[in-house]
Order: structure tokens, then sequence, then C-alpha cells
């Protein structure tokens, strides 16, 4: 899908232009807006361009990056290794080396002509006419680069291209949103803002990879027999009390770990919190619950996803959800990567409620032709373990469900001002298992969120003094009256406002 052979015609395995057409269609009736994957740092070696090119046809054979001998000091754009031949590749129909930075297959265009960059506005505005909202634009870091292997992304004239870039889709729609796929540290995604004339916004990938090391299971605590009648140890070198501290310490990172990325994130005044785009999973990875939950199937499984979701839609920023995380969509094995992209689970029938034809696509070898002897598993593990109860239908009518916890938190992110884009937040330590997060407003009444980070066990947390009174509980639209301390259930969530802001708000 990302050897593109056109720019202007859809793929034959998923339809046809009629179908593209119908689809932008629907989706204005009903408010849905769409976001085209847009790849433009290569095309496929079958690309028209790249064929004309080999033949050295005058008006495209600078249209990719050509160099007469194999030039020195490259590697793989993303690595530290020196490796020539990993970048640059050769081909019979011309003499002479061509950049392709993710395979041979991919030659890289040449942004360094202004001819390419022209065909490339053409290609956006083509399917901006079509009713695209805008676009997902993958590997923003590779357009231009260096004659080294430290300079093959980032460069300058990179970021000057995305700026122009952006500029020409603003003038087609103004309002066209462009997401750029940057897998690298914060400060380095944050260059592509160019205060607000480059990127819109960028995905941030160090959030999943945050949550899945919040989430792994806590190590258990010893059963040391010497303790006392309150089952405190009597021994304070013992096993038990060392496995304590070290949960202590844990559970103390992680609300650091949490702390610092939000406060990188959102005290910058040169990037808006807006900008970073945070996910718990996507295509390329393992779902939460495969990496997370050995288990599968037990109440702390279930726990871990919803905890996860609290700590993505409960934080400031824009947000993604990976389809069927939602559900808690698991997958059968992480040996590919077609694991993480099979069947979205809509009801308990054969099929998921995928489709009506009885058919798999998950289940075909003849769409991974690079695995031999490809065997199907999909229906075998539709069958196994809690599976079913991991699709929509399930979870609609089971109370406390991770779709029914999804849908509170994404009904609050989308209609609270304060949760939404607070003018600022403020993390409570010593609060031991318990995330204390308070978002201050100007304008409206602070809010506040609890989230118990044990998916096990209960947690008893020492209130702040300012969370004491009569309180508005707005996960589940109940009152409750605080002081002192509060005890969490395993996993839960409690996202409190003053009782009387929450009946303004009501009324």
């Amino acid at each position: 899908g990302y050897d593109a052979e056109s720019c202007f015609d859809v793929e034959k395995d998923f339809g046809t232009m009629d179908d593209f057409d119908a689809l932008i269609a629907a989706a204005k009736e009903k408010n849905i807006k769409i976001i085209w994957d847009l790849v433009i740092n290569h095309v496929s070696e079958n690309h028209p361009w790249f064929l004309k090119s080999l033949a050295q046809n005058e008006k495209y054979k600078d249209y990719f990056v050509w160099r007469d001998a194999l030039p020195e000091n490259y590697g793989v754009a993303w690595g530290e290794k020196v490796d020539p031949r990993a970048v640059w590749h050769t081909k019979k129909e011309r003499p002479g080396f061509y950049y392709a930075a993710f395979g041979w297959t991919q030659p890289d265009l040449n942004f360094k002509n202004p001819a390419v960059i022209e065909e490339i506005k053409n290609v956006a505005s083509f399917w901006l006419n079509k009713g695209v909202d805008g676009f997902r634009l993958d590997a923003i870091r590779y357009l231009v680069e260096g004659d080294s292997i430290e300079t093959q992304a980032d460069t300058p004239e990179t970021l000057a291209i995305w700026k122009d870039f952006s500029a020409h889709v603003k003038s087609v729609n103004p309002k066209a949103l462009l997401v750029g796929e940057a897998l690298t540290q914060t400060d380095k995604i944050a260059t592509y803002y160019q205060n607000g004339l480059g990127i819109d916004t960028a995905f941030d990938f160090g959030f999943g990879y945050l949550m899945q090391d919040i989430l792994r299971p806590l190590p258990a605590l010893s059963n040391d027999e010497d303790t006392n009648e309150e089952g405190e140890s009597n021994n304070p070198s013992s096993s038990q009390d060392n496995s304590r501290r070290e949960r202590d310490q844990m559970s103390k990172s992680m609300r650091q770990a949490i702390w610092q990325k939000l406060a990188m994130q959102h005290n910058n005044a040169e990037v808006p919190g807006y900008f970073y785009s945070s996910f718990t999973n996507n295509h390329d990875h393992s779902r939460l619950g495969f990496n997370l939950s050995p288990e599968k199937d037990s109440a702390s499984s279930w726990a871990r996803e919803k905890i996860a979701a609290s700590l993505l839609l409960l934080t400031p920023g824009t947000k993604y959800l990976y389809y069927g995380e939602e559900i808690a969509l698991n997958q059968a094995s992480d040996k590919d990567s077609l694991h993480q992209r099979s069947l979205m689970q809509w009801d308990s029938s054969d099929n998921a409620g995928f489709n009506q034809t009885q058919q798999r696509w998950i289940d075909s070898g003849q769409w991974f032709f690079w695995i031999d002897n490809y065997r199907p598993w999909w229906k075998d593990y539709w069958n196994t373990s809690d599976n079913k109860q991991r699709s929509v239908q399930h979870q609609e009518s089971t109370q406390g469900s991770v779709l029914q916890h999804y849908r509170k938190l994404i009904a609050l992110k989308k209609n609270d001002p304060v949760l939404n884009q607070p003018e600022k937040l403020r993390l409570y330590e010593e609060t031991g298992m318990v995330w204390v997060n308070e978002y201050l407003s100007n304008t409206h009444k602070n809010r506040w969120v609890l989230v118990n980070l044990d998916p096990e066990n209960e947690q008893t947390v020492l209130l702040p003094s300012g969370l004491n009174g009569q309180f508005k509980n707005l996960i589940n639209d109940s009152s409750i009256d605080l002081f002192g301390e509060h005890t969490l259930a395993p996993g839960e969530t409690l996202v409190f406002v003053e009782q009387e802001q929450a009946e303004q708000m009501k009324q």
C-alpha cells in the first residue's frame, strides 16, 4: 500500500473511484470527515515516473535521487550503522545508484527538483477537490536527505518543503488537517509545527510505549509468614518489604513518567498541546491487551484496558483511537503485523459481523504471498478464550464494559471545556498507586481526575485539601461527599467537579 503505482487512482482491491465518491458523499451526510493516507516521500518502482527515470527521459531523469558512484557514510535513515547499500540501490536499466530509504521497491522522490514539488501539490489538490478533509502524512522526516547518515532525517530543507506544502493545502481548503507521522523524540517532532505554518498535528508514539510500561503487571507481594496481626512484617529485611518497596517505587515512577511527558508537551509556549496526537496503539504494534494481559480473560485484563483509556482521553491533546481498542480487541500472535490488523469484532456471529460473505481476507493466503504455506488462523482464534466478549454487541449491553468506558470518556473529552483544554495542570505527589491530577481553569471550576493505576487491588488515597466537600462525579453523574481520603476500586477512574458548578453545567 505504500508502493504507489498511481497517485490518482483507487487501488482495485478496495473498489473504484465511484465507490470512493459514494463514500465521501455518505460521510458528509453524517458530518464525518475523512483523512486520506498520503505518502509523498517515495513511490513504487513500477510508477510511471520511475520507469521514465530509468529510461533517462529528459523530464523525469531527475525525479529521483541518483548518484553515479556509491555514496559513502549512509545507512538506514533511522539508525546509526553505516551501510550505504541499505539505502542506495541499482537497476540494470540505468547506470548508477538510486536512493530508497525504505527499500529498493520504494525509490525516494527528489524534492530538490521543483517539478517534483509541483507534481505532489497536484496530487494533494486532486484529492482535496474530491472531498478529502486532510491527509495523514507518512514518513515526514525523510523528504530531503543530506550527505551523511547524520543528516538523512529532519533536515532544514525537509521542514521548508512541509511549510510550503501546508500553505498549498490551506489554499485549496483552509480547514484541511495535516497529521504527520514522525517516529522520533518529542523535541524533534515539535520542529514540524513551525509556528503554526507546518504540520497541524503529529503522532506521539511515545505515549503508547509509556502506557505499556505503566500497565505491565507489578511484582507480587511476597507471602512472607513472619507478620504481626496487622499484616505488617516483623522482619524489616523480609522479601515482603522488599517487594512492597519495589511496588511503591514503580508506582511513583509511573506517575512521574506520565507527568514528565505531559509537562514537556504542554508547557512549551512555542508549540500548543493539541499538536501532539497521542494513541495507545496502531497498525504497526501489537495490541495493548496482547502485550499487557497474558491471562487474556481476567478482570485485571479489562481493567488495564480501561486505565489506558482514562490516561489517553483524560490528558490534554489530540487523541487517536485505533479500531478495536475501544472493545479491547486482542490478537492471536505477534509473529506478523497482520495479527493487529485483523477483523473488527461487531457481534458474536461466525464472521464477527465483519461481512456477509462468510469469507475472511485474514484467512486467505492470496493476500500474504510473502508467507510460505500460509495457514488460516482467525476462526480458531475467534472460538477460543473470551474473544466473543470483545465485540461491540456484547459490550453495548454489558455494564462497566471497556466500550461503555470509552464512550463516557469521549463524551467528557468532547463536551467538557476544562478537560478538553485546561489552562494548566497540577499533579499531586505522594498518592501511591493513584494518579491525581487537577485541571485548572480561569473561567470554570477546576476538574479533578483520579485513576487507580492498580488493575487488581483497591487503593486508598489521601485527598488534597481542595478535594474536600460536595462534588459531582462526572463519570457516572453521581453526587459524593469527599473528606480526608477515598478508596478507588481496581482500575477505577473518577472525575470530580464541585457540586455547585456541576449543577450549573447540567442546567
